[in-house]
């Protein structure tokens, strides 16, 4: 569908059977490139075929607050629209801007773990054993 290339940065929208996009970045998301991820996010979500929203964020080291304000507006856009959104990340930079901002119940189940890592950080600030997944409040 999209593909975005410079030497810091590479986004990549896929449509995948059943109408899941998976858009999959690579590098740092800040100032000067979050225009490009921020439209290949909007034209999936836009997308009348849409029927599920995967943001790979496992090859990204930074977010910028851009970033995080895209993908609250996208979650709301497709809440209403009745479409799942889900983001697989690794970077604890990455995930610590996730959590902060309140988007970290979209992380995919389970998480997305650091190479050659035995756990992942979960949300309530505690470490998740593999398998288990990420912790919500809701879970008690």
């Amino acid at each position: 569908m999209c593909d975005i290339i410079s030497p810091r940065f590479a986004v990549r929208s896929v449509r995948i059977p059943a109408g899941t996009v998976l858009v999959t970045t690579h590098g740092y998301i800040d100032r000067s490139n979050d225009a490009e991820w921020r439209a290949a996010v909007v034209r999936a979500a836009h997308h009348p075929a849409t029927t599920m929203l995967v943001c790979d964020l496992t090859d990204v080291d930074f977010v910028s607050c851009g970033v995080l304000m895209t993908l609250r507006n996208t979650r709301d856009l497709l809440i209403s629209r009745g479409i799942p959104l889900r983001l697989l990340a690794r970077d604890p930079t990455v995930l610590r801007a996730l959590t902060v901002s309140g988007l970290n119940g979209l992380l995919a189940d389970p998480p997305v773990e650091e190479k050659g890592s035995a756990h992942v950080r979960g949300t309530e600030g505690q470490d998740h054993r593999k398998g288990e997944g990420v912790r919500r409040k809701s879970d008690g």
